[in-house]
Formats: C-alpha cells, structure tokens, sequence
C-alpha cells in the first residue's frame, strides 16, 4: 500500500519537495553545527577554556553526523520493521522526469479505465486529469481515446435496452403509445411512438387490420385491433411497450396486391429515414384480414422482418416459391376455434411450425386484445411482445466452416528494436510488426499494468490512423500498426457492412458493435508479459456488453469462460447470431487472419479479444 501510495504523481511531487528539503538540512545544518563546534574550540584554545567546551563541541558534531545519516537510518529502520525497503522507496531521489512519467502512467490508467468500463464517472475522473497533461501528443493521444469512449458512453446511455433482438425486455419507462395520422405510398397509416423514446435504436412492430377497418375513418382503426389495446395499454398492467409501431390502413381490397405490398414497403422505409429503427428487430403482426396479409406483405418484403405474428389468418399454405423462407424465419400462431384455426394449423404444419399455434379461447374480435395480454410468467410483461422483440435472429445460424485468411502487410515502418537513453529492454519480436524499446518503471512489481513506456521514436515510425464514418453515422478512428494499416481499414470496412447493408443476410444495428483499443501500451494484468495491444495488432469488441436470454443476464466477452458457455447453453448454439463476437470472428476477423482470445483455454480465454495472428503475415 505505501508503495503504491509513494508512485502516485502527486505523493512525488510532495516528496520530491520534501527529499529537497530534508538534503538541504542534511547537508547544511551539520555544516553549521561544525562550523559552531570549530568556533567554539578556537576561542576554547585562545581562552585556555577547552575543559569547558568539550562536551558541548563533542554533542554538536554528534548531532550533525546523525543528521547528515537520518535517510540512511530511517531505511535501517524500515527493513528491520518488515517492511521490504518500501519506506525506502518513499524516500529515493525523484527526478521531475520521473514525476513526469507517472503522471502519464497514472493518466494513462484512468484512460484505460474509462474504456473498460464505459461509465460516466470513470470517464468525467480521466478527463480531469488529461486536460492538465503537459506533453501535447500524449494529451491529444488521450483526448482522442476518450472521445471514442464518450462516444459509447452516450450509445450505451441512449439504449434502453439492448436492441439486437434476443436480448430481453427492458425495465426502463417508456411512456404512452398515442398513434397520429400519416400518409406514403398513397396508403394512410398510424404511427405509435413512445412519449419517452429520445432516438435511441427501438425495434418497429408493424400491424395488420382486419376487413372492419377497410376504408373506414382513421378514429375506426385507432379505436380497433391493436390499436385499441396500446392506446389504452396502461389498464393492462404491463410494462410499456418498447417499439414504435406501424399501422397501415386499406383504403379498399386486401393486402395480397403487388399494389398494397409495395406502399407498406414505402411506409417501412420512411419510418426508417426519420427513426433510429434496428433493421433487425422489425416484427409484422395482423388479425383476420390482416392475419392473412402477414403472408402477401412479408412473402414481398422477405429483407424486412425478424418474426412474424398470424392471428386468425386464412392463408392454409405457403406457395413453393416462399415455403423457405417462411421456414427460416419465426413465428407464432393464434386463433379462435373454427375455419380459421384449421387453416392457421394447416399453414404452419407445412412449413413445420405446428406447435407454435395456440387456440384461443375467446371469439374471433377479442383475439389481438387477448393475445396481447398474455402473461403467463406474471412478470408484467406481454408474452407475445416479448417474442417478437426477442425472436429477432433467434433461428439463423453461422456457418464457420473456412479456413483463415492471411493478414496484408504495408510496407514502411521500422521495426527494428533501437535501445537509447533509458529504453535499454526489448520486448519480444512479432514478426513484421517487429520489437520495441522500452522502459519500466516499476521493474520490481506488477501491480501496474502502465508502467510500460515505449520508445517515442518507434512509435512514431510504426503507428498511423485509420478512421471511417459508416453512411449510418458509426465512426471507428483506431492508433494501429503501419504494416496493419490495410487489414485495419478492411476491418472497418466490414463493420459498417454489416451494421448497414449486412453480410451474408446477417445485420446488427451500429450500437451493437463497440470497441475498446486497438492501440493501449501496457502489459498483461499481473505479469511482466506485453500485451499485443502495444503493437498496435489486437482490439477488444463488446467487453462490457451484456445480453439477457429469457430473463437471465449474461456478460459473455470478458475473462470468464463459465458467462461464455452459459450465454452459448441459453442460445442454445454457439452460431446462434445473437452471438455477435463470434458472427464478427467468422465474417470479419477471421478471414482477415486475426487469432480470436474465445478459443484460448482456461484462465486465458478472452471473449473481447482479436488480434492479428503474426505468425500468417507473408
């Protein structure tokens, strides 16, 4: 504890002041008590006085030897104490250059910090420190690593609950759900918001009507179906519905026209430019007429939904052309008795989904209000809204059968480990990304992973920026590896690939996907060992993120295995897309020849870790 005490930046400098002041004493008073003694025994001797001045000269040259040795004794002291020279290490001579260095190392930890955690605190501490730092590139090193962390900070802030479908229902507020009027596509629809939604990523829920409301007024299909219940949703009971929703309205016909079809596309697609929707998360529910519509507006827009919810449809089968597809995706099924439960049972027999409908029992109006109020685990929460808003992915997989890729090397850098000045330690070689210089300041513990300083002059030579702005706003800028820079920039590529137009069918919204790095200086937690983040070749993704899977919460990407293998237990599979470090390894990372930390054993693993693997450069 006093060893740690004694390395804070601003313990230093108090005892820089206090080891210049106890030097000056040591040294000048005994020279004055010398001084006296000498004095006094001249006039002893030109007084014949010298019995008179023994004992009083004696004392004073005493004193001045114990003065000049206290430091020395103190130590003594100390170590006969038990305690391991750490008094002594209060007490070494601090140079300014060293009171510089830890300060950097103590701002270089409340920045790592901060990124680790992503809490407001950690971050408001850090910022108050790193505005204070003296050396212009280190502050704007650390100014730019917390502004990637305010970044997350409001992302993680602004989510209510994690919007990656699968992931839960969440306990904040949202307020009531009042529908207006709109018009696209020559087709009018309600529009639902949550009263307390702030632009944070929300999943859209669009609804069906039935033939009652066909060219009926727009008070008729507020005050029908869904509509009905969500407006008045305070008297069930239940928590707020998380979603905004979408109710297009028949003017005349049915939904089965390429006509109809293409205008609920038009609307889907303007609630989409004005809201942060999660593309992902988008679920399609009627009732009778519209039960049968969830079939003709999803089989014409397959790209758009996630789940899907038939109520009392009279659609028996699915064509050849869309039986796939309504295979692949989620759904569920309900009905009161009669032609239409038949036919309910009969279209999800087809496509193998015949336990996923459930008899009603109430007449064939009341089935969405009935429906919508279920809750069977008295959690106070909507079964049916909480499938939709989890089925989101729940039945795709990924396919992680090829091989690795090779990673691209840039020229330029020198990689060559230079020792100078007080840089005379090299750090273990990592192929084309080379050896640096560098300094410990704590050669004798490991308790601070910061106190790792890197030749200056290497850095500059091997480290460069990458930066991009997704067309959905994601902005990722990264300190990387010059060799790297390529496969850093192809990475970022791929990330805003598959948080906008996705890849291989598979989308996640841009919040979903944080990241932590690439470059950190340091080593590994409690040892000695260098972490590849200090080359500029590794990057943390997720590390804080949690993801609750029927009602149990999970933080899958740290340094736990057991959160791995029970967040993989509750998904039932590990290719589940819901797991999205592992999507991001198969898709991106791996095919750019990264080493993933999921696959290293024991206390090793380490879920939030991609680093390029070295050993593949060419």
């Amino acid at each position: 504890m006093i060893l740690n005490i004694c390395d804070m930046p601003n313990v230093m400098e108090v005892l820089r002041i206090v080891n210049i002041v106890v030097t000056i004493i040591r040294i000048v008073v005994p020279i004055l008590l010398m001084v006296s003694a000498m004095i006094g025994l001249v006039r002893a001797v030109t007084n014949s006085e010298l019995n008179k001045i023994t004992k009083p000269m004696v004392a004073k040259v005493v004193a001045a030897v114990i003065i000049f040795f206290i430091p020395t004794l103190v130590s003594v002291i100390a170590s006969i104490a038990g305690n391991n020279g750490e008094y002594k290490h209060c007490l070494k001579d601090i140079s300014l250059e060293q009171i510089a260095q830890a300060h950097i190392e103590f701002e270089n930890d409340l920045v790592e910090r901060a990124e680790e955690t992503f809490e407001i605190n950690d971050y408001n501490n850090a910022m108050i420190y790193v505005t204070n730092v003296k050396d212009t590139e280190k502050r704007q090193e650390f100014l730019d690593r917390l502004a990637t962390v305010k970044e997350q900070i409001d992302i993680l802030s602004a989510q209510k609950f994690n919007p990656g479908g699968g992931s839960g229902y969440p306990s904040q507020t949202y307020g009531k759900c009042t529908f207006v009027e709109k018009n696209a596509g020559g087709m009018r629809y309600g529009l639902c918001v949550p009263s307390e939604y702030s632009n944070q990523s929300i999943p859209m829920i669009v609804w069906l009507h039935g033939s009652g409301e066909v060219g009926a007024g727009f008070g008729t299909l507020r005050g029908s179906g869904l509509l009905k219940v969500v407006e008045n949703w305070d008297k069930t009971g239940l928590k707020d519905i998380p979603a905004i929703i979408v109710a297009p309205q028949l003017s005349s016909g049915s939904w089965n026209s390429s006509k109809v079809t293409s205008a609920v596309k038009t609307i889907m697609d303007e609630v989409m430019s004005q809201y942060n929707i999660n593309k992902k998360n988008v679920s399609l529910i009627g009732h009778s007429l519209g039960g049968s519509g969830v079939y003709h507006v999803a089989a014409a827009n397959q790209s758009y939904f996630s789940s899907i919810v038939m109520l009392s449809g009279y659609i028996s089968s699915p064509s050849a052309a869309t039986k796939e597809y309504f295979k692949s995706i989620p759904m569920k099924g309900y009905s009161e008795s009669g032609t239409a439960l038949s036919n309910t049972k009969s279209f999800f027999n087809s496509i193998g989904k015949g336990d996923q409908v459930r008899k009603m029992n109430c007449g064939h109006g009341a089935v969405p209000g009935e429906v919508l109020k279920l809750d069977e685990n008295n959690d106070q929460v909507s079964d049916v809204i909480y499938w939709m808003l989890s089925a989101g992915g729940a039945s795709t997989s990924v396919d992680d059968s090829g091989s690795a890729g090779d990673p691209i090397v840039d020229p330029g850098g020198s990689t060559s480990c230079n020792k100078h000045d007080k840089y005379q330690q090299c750090s273990p070689s990592r192929g084309v990304f080379g050896s640096f210089a560098y300094y410990d300041s704590q050669p004798d513990s490991t308790s601070n992973r910061n106190s790792l300083e890197m030749d200056p002059q290497w850095r500059k030579a091997n480290f460069t920026t990458v930066s991009k702005t997704c067309s959905n706003g994601k902005t990722m800028k990264w300190t990387v590896h010059v060799k790297a820079k390529t496969t850093w920039e192809k990475v970022q590529e791929k990330i805003c690939q598959i948080t906008t137009t996705g890849i291989d069918g598979i989308v996640y919204d841009k919040d979903e996907i944080i990241f932590s790095g690439p470059t950190v200086v340091r080593f590994v937690s409690n040892s000695k060992s260098i972490s590849n983040h200090a080359y500029g070749t590794a990057i943390d993704v997720n590390p804080s993120n949690k993801y609750t899977i029927d009602g149990k919460t999970f933080q899958p990407y740290g340094r736990d295995i057991s959160q791995y293998e029970k967040f993989i237990s509750a998904l039932g599979s590990e290719s589940d897309t819901r797991n999205i470090n592992y999507v991001l390894w198969v898709k991106i990372f791996k095919p750019l020849g990264f080493n993933w930390g999921r696959y290293w054993s024991g206390k090793s693993y380490d879920g939030m870790h991609f680093e390029i693997d070295y050993k593949r450069t060419k």
